[in-house]
């Protein structure tokens, strides 16, 4: 099935085109990953931890290799402000499992 998407202000169009049988699981996968997202959203959470701004390169690692490898493991979105002094705020969100997971 090909599937083309436009967004609009509010919402999206979603267009479904091929055989009967591609159309209905298309669909079908659409609806399932709105479902999902639905109750991902409600499920999000949110976290923050100070860390000395001395330890905060050890945080991001050389060229962000280690918050990003922190993030991909964890699922978790982390996000360090240094522009406030010392210690730094660490803000940790996605899911309540991630943010564990990253704490």
């Amino acid at each position: 099935a090909k599937v083309s998407i436009e967004k609009l202000d509010d919402c999206c169009k979603v267009q479904i085109s091929g055989t009967p049988e591609q159309v209905d699981r298309a669909r079908r996968m659409l609806i399932s990953l709105a479902d999902e997202g639905q109750t991902t959203r409600h499920a999000e959470s949110s976290d923050q931890m100070r860390v000395p701004l001395s330890m905060v390169g050890r945080v991001i690692g050389r060229g962000g290799d280690t918050i990003q490898r922190l993030q991909r493991e964890s699922g978790a979105r982390l996000d360090v402000n240094t522009r406030d002094g010392d210690p730094c705020l660490v803000r940790i969100s996605g899911s309540h499992d991630a943010c564990s997971r990253a704490r």
